[in-house]
């Protein structure tokens, strides 16, 4: 390994041991009555299912030199824990918190957020490893790109559509499933937009805006949804499964549909 590969593989390591076990630490430390404890160790899964996401990518689809050198691999999958790491917390800037939401209010409608924007963030990630490449700068140029795109769907449809007011001041969870089926499925499309062998910066470009055709129209979709869905007056919240879980059903079997279509590499 090269000074600046050990540098990238020890901070990845630092950073993913110290804000996890933080972050749940500061989840777990509020009391709670047993029922609500029961909703705030849902996400306690966020890593568990974020690292095997991450590692089932590498050890799969990354450039050969990767999958086959363990050093290489914990690196990869390590950088990948603290990248979802930094990327939750970035929820609680765009207005879901995990300790504020979760453990101190037990919102049942932040939870399914959170899952599918630590997955999508984990897919984002992922994506960016697939194929062969130069080195460790390559992978981080490519997931800057992708998981900077699903901060905007973030933005666009949590903030402009106000699905982040209907998660944390309605406690609408068909909403939370809604968006958080959203984030996961944007997740994987944007992974495989910057994933492939790379060749020039140009190259990756023109792939990116290629492959993020089917995420603008999943993002008018779910616009579309969260204007029809939301609650008022004279419209009560949506029930969890017709208003929730079947519309991220939708989005996550149309999100692989697309990848299949495109293949995997």
């Amino acid at each position: 390994m090269s000074e600046s590969e050990v540098f990238v593989a020890v901070a990845s390591i630092m950073t993913a041991l110290v804000l996890w076990p933080w972050r749940h630490a500061r989840l777990v430390r509020v009391r709670r009555p047993a029922a609500e404890r029961r909703i705030r160790r849902m996400l306690l899964w966020m890593p568990v299912v974020s690292g095997a996401v991450i590692y089932a990518v590498l050890e799969s689809f990354s450039d050969v030199g990767v999958r086959t050198d363990p050093v290489y691999l914990l690196m990869y999958w390590f950088m990948g824990m603290a990248w979802v790491a930094i990327g939750v917390g970035m929820f609680s800037v765009l207005g879901v918190s995990a300790r504020w939401d979760v453990g101190e209010r037990a919102n049942p409608a932040a939870v399914p957020a959170l899952l599918g924007g630590s997955i999508g963030m984990a897919l984002a990630f992922a994506g960016a490893n697939i194929g062969d490449g130069p080195g460790w700068h390559v992978v981080v140029g490519c997931a800057l790109l992708s998981t900077s795109a699903l901060v905007i769907i973030w933005v666009v449809i949590g903030q402009w559509g106000e699905a982040v007011e209907h998660i944390t001041v309605d406690r609408d969870v068909a909403a939370g499933w809604r968006f958080g089926g959203l984030l996961a499925a944007s997740g994987g499309l944007l992974g495989r937009a910057v994933a492939g062998d790379y060749v020039d910066p140009a190259g990756t470009l023109r792939d990116f805006g290629i492959g993020v055709v089917p995420v603008i129209v999943l993002v008018v979709i779910a616009w579309a949804l969260e204007r029809m869905y939301r609650p008022r007056v004279d419209h009560p919240p949506m029930n969890v499964v017709g208003g929730g879980v079947l519309p991220a059903m939708m989005y996550l079997v149309a999100a692989t549909v697309v990848i299949i279509l495109r293949g995997v590499w």
